[in-house]
């Protein structure tokens, strides 16, 4: 077989799979782009230019939609990376309990959104929650709040179960990226007398660079994504408190405004693009200060 007939087998078996993208990811993302720009009723699609753009953004409810969006990302992020490092460092230790603790904190990955945001809407009740009832035992009533019913902390009630879920999948990578860097390094780290922060300082977190960028990226895209905890847990209440984009989506998505409903995800996805260029153009920036 010569180069030309090995250029043309190999091009022939991408065929099918080329087929497969373009018919179920390319054909539906362009469609979505369109349809963002129409009054579509599933049947009938009349184009309305710009209309569904500008009822969005003049939705009484989508300025609290961006802030809360963008505070529970910023907040999810901060805390999952680096109380999964802390974790990741420690389950890597050579401790009996060492695959113990990596299931257990590793476990809440496993399960879905919907249970997940059951459970905590049962332990967060404010008269008969588990976590209430905790903190009058010891003394802490004063402590209380009704953590998913009061508009100041509903979004932090909420961010705080998705670190919880969120933060085993992280460390995992975190774990990956540690058992990857040699023994070598910590050995002769260990003759010059160096201390468990120097080691840290000097060896682990400067390795762990592209790892600690990747986990940052997911833990964003992921962030701007929240639909489902909010969903189980507030519906987007009380009032507009908890309301996130993909919320305000699926209303609209709910009331038959299909047109409108793309539009806001179209929204989101430029957003999230144009975020993570500008997040990954800073990361890489930082991966070469460190020669990588």
């Amino acid at each position: 077989m010569d180069q030309l007939q090995k250029k043309i087998y190999s091009f022939k078996l991408t065929i099918p799979w080329l087929i497969i993208f373009i018919l179920f990811f390319i054909g539906p993302t362009i469609a979505g782009f369109y349809f963002a720009f129409t009054n579509w009723n599933l049947t009938d699609a009349e184009f309305v230019g710009l209309a569904n753009f500008k009822e969005i953004f003049s939705n009484p409810s989508m300025a609290g939609a961006f802030s809360n969006t963008f505070t529970f990302m910023i907040i999810t992020v901060i805390f999952k990376i680096t109380i999964a490092m802390f974790l990741a460092i420690l389950v890597n230790q050579k401790l009996k309990t060492q695959n113990f603790l990596r299931g257990a904190f590793f476990f809440p990955v496993l399960m879905t959104f919907i249970a997940t945001g059951v459970i905590f809407k049962s332990i967060l009740h404010p008269e008969v929650g588990l976590l209430n009832n905790m903190l009058g035992a010891i003394g802490l009533e004063t402590l209380a709040k009704g953590w998913l019913v009061e508009p100041d902390i509903v979004m932090l009630s909420i961010a705080g179960i998705d670190i919880w879920k969120g933060i085993g999948f992280h460390m995992v990578i975190f774990l990956a990226g540690l058992q990857s860097i040699s023994s070598e390094f910590y050995e002769a780290a260990n003759i010059d007398g160096a201390s468990s922060w120097q080691k840290f300082k000097k060896i682990t977190f400067p390795l762990l660079t592209p790892i600690f960028h990747a986990n940052i990226l997911l833990a964003v895209i992921q962030g701007m994504k929240v639909f489902d905890l909010v969903l189980v847990t507030t519906g987007g209440g009380p009032g507009f408190a908890s309301v996130v984009i993909n919320t305000f989506v699926f209303n609209a998505f709910s009331m038959g405004r299909y047109g409108l409903a793309v539009a806001g995800e179209l929204l989101l996805f430029l957003i999230i693009i144009i975020f993570t260029i500008v997040l990954r153009f800073f990361l890489e920036r930082r991966e070469k200060r460190y020669g990588f």
